[in-house]
């Protein structure tokens, strides 16, 4: 790898919670402190920060000493040597960019294939891009990353299936109805399982989704981010009467649903069916209620042997993602090589176009305006076509060679030399 690519962080492997969330930074802090990196440590820099990481990628200045910026980045969060615990890694070059791919793809998330670290990855580029803080080398590294992560999805299933709770009960109620778009739910609990249930559902084009919550305006929020209704407590006896579908995810020591409360729901049902999923640990429904007819109980361990199904099926899936990134890695490797050599493209183009020019100065005078225009577009169609095949292949040349290649370049048409350059344009007038 030929650039500086640099990454400097922690991550839910290296580092625990209590270290990671010291470092958690809001966009509002990168939008004031980013600027100020870039004006004294580096040339141009992004930074990931979620619950699971904080990652900084840049290319550093060469006059800078890369400790004076890490001591930066903990001293804007009020975090010290001595309590920053351990956890930070340096990436440089080919293992920094690899490690972006990899996050972007989803094989190196928490949970594998997860998606919404994607997302994170999309949204703190474009912010870094928003203030002015990018530059040509991360901005085609953030692009190889997309590009990465879009042939991860098409080309393999690291994606598909459930691997969470929340994700394993739509699954399941998807391969128990088929099309959800004429059932109806009720999801009690807008906790973090509770608003990823909501999203699956949502996902799964659910056709009516009722939302309770014990706090009243959390319930209210996420039904009116879902597209959903919201209920208060009071109202879940009635609600079972009335839904296809019930999913439980609430903290607490007592069941939301007992006996007495689904007996009653029901006998008003009639001899329609009632799937339960309880995500409740303790459990939110009365263990009992799997006996009852027409009532079809599914717990957290229940939905386990779903969570792992997929979850191996995504780890067989890790081998062809890893041969996507290496395909990628080659890609962006040959653009940082070719980008080493454009000066001297830039150059030699430029010298020739020199000649070019001089050559039909001698000559304009004997001609009319208008053949002295022909005559221009004839020698610059010469000179194109004379430097568009070894230009190609400079450009497409193999990459162990291109900087040779370049080197060469410059000693054979003296690109280097001054005293070259100017003996060649006195003899030009002569």
């Amino acid at each position: 790898m030929r650039v500086n690519v640099k990454c400097f962080g922690m991550n839910h492997r290296t580092a625990p919670l209590s270290v990671r969330e010291r470092l958690c930074f809001t966009p509002e802090e990168l939008r004031t402190w980013l600027p100020v990196l870039k004006q004294h440590y580096v040339e141009e820099c992004a930074l990931i920060s979620t619950c699971n990481r904080t990652e900084l990628y840049y290319v550093p200045r060469p006059d800078v000493d890369e400790f004076s910026l890490h001591q930066a980045l903990l001293s804007f969060k009020g975090v010290t040597g001595q309590n920053a615990g351990g956890g930070f890694y340096v990436l440089s070059s080919f293992q920094a960019v690899h490690h972006l791919l990899k996050l972007a793809a989803g094989v190196d998330s928490m949970v594998l294939g997860d998606v919404q670290v994607l997302n994170q990855v999309k949204a703190s580029f474009t912010l870094a891009q928003e203030i002015g803080v990018l530059g040509p080398v991360l901005n085609r590294l953030y692009s190889v990353a997309m590009h990465a992560a879009k042939r991860a999805r098409t080309e393999t299933e690291i994606t598909e299936g459930a691997v969470s709770a929340g994700s394993a009960s739509a699954e399941l109620v998807r391969k128990i109805f088929g099309d959800l778009s004429q059932k109806s739910a009720l999801l009690v609990g807008a906790g973090e399982t509770g608003v990823l249930t909501a999203k699956h559902l949502h996902g799964n084009s659910l056709g009516k989704l009722i939302i309770v919550n014990r706090t009243r305006e959390r319930g209210e929020r996420l039904a009116a981010e879902m597209g959903a209704e919201a209920a208060g407590v009071e109202s879940i006896q009635t609600i079972l009467s009335e839904v296809d579908i019930v999913i439980t995810s609430v903290a607490g020591e007592s069941y939301v649903l007992d006996l007495p409360m689904l007996r009653q729901a029901m006998k008003q049902r009639g001899n329609r069916s009632l799937v339960v999923v309880d995500l409740g640990v303790p459990r939110n429904v009365v263990p009992e209620a799997a006996e009852m007819t027409n009532l079809f109980l599914h717990d957290i361990d229940g939905l386990q042997h779903i969570v792992n199904r997929n979850a191996e099926r995504r780890r067989q899936e890790v081998p062809k993602v890893q041969a996507i990134l290496l395909d990628e890695m080659i890609q962006i490797d040959h653009w940082f090589a070719t980008r080493e050599i454009s000066p001297t493209i830039h150059d030699l183009q430029k010298w020739v176009e020199e000649i070019r020019q001089k050559e039909v100065e001698r000559v304009q005078t004997r001609f009319s305006s208008e053949m002295n225009s022909e005559l221009t577009k004839l020698t610059k169609r010469i000179v194109n076509k004379i430097l568009h095949e070894p230009m190609s292949n400079l450009r497409s040349g193999d990459q162990g060679d291109l900087k040779k290649a370049a080197s060469l370049l410059r000693v054979i048409f003296g690109l280097d030399s001054e005293l070259a350059r100017t003996s060649h344009q006195s003899s030009l007038k002569s």
